[in-house]
């Protein structure tokens, strides 16, 4: 039909013409016509596609008033999703973090008890059999 330059004009262009004006592949282009942002018609096997091309668009131009607020929606919700895993993720390592000192005091606290009962269970050993039965009457 029309050959690919930089000025187009609006009408009736194959597939193939409207994926390299448009420069987005022929998957993108079905998509678009199964959803009707793109209308299209049949002539006997050919489908065409109906562009409407200001004359001074370019081929990259004219993917973006049919893509830009479904690219910036994308691109918000994604912006979002990454500060919501990044402050998810700031608080769990802070959760961590605490639950690191939690857990090392606790240990501690056992160690100490442990080495305490270990003292005690030393001690009673080393007194003698007659001063542990008659300890009570000296004492």
């Amino acid at each position: 039909m029309t050959s690919h330059t930089t000025s187009q004009e609006s009408g009736w262009y194959s597939v193939k013409e409207t994926c390299r004006i448009l420069d987005i592949s022929r998957r993108t282009l079905y998509d678009r016509i199964e959803s009707k942002k793109i209308d299209t018609k049949k002539e006997g096997k050919r489908r065409l596609v109906w562009l409407h091309l200001p004359s001074h668009t370019t081929s990259h131009t004219q993917e973006l008033p049919m893509e830009s607020s479904v690219d910036i929606d994308r691109v918000k919700g994604l912006e979002q999703n990454l500060k919501y895993f990044r402050d998810k993720c700031d608080r769990l390592e802070i959760q961590i973090s605490e639950q690191s000192t939690r857990h090392d005091a606790v240990v501690l606290k056992l160690s100490n008890t442990i080495e305490r009962q270990q003292l005690m269970i030393g001690e009673s050993k080393s007194s003698g059999l007659f001063q542990k039965l008659f300890g009570w009457m000296t004492g």
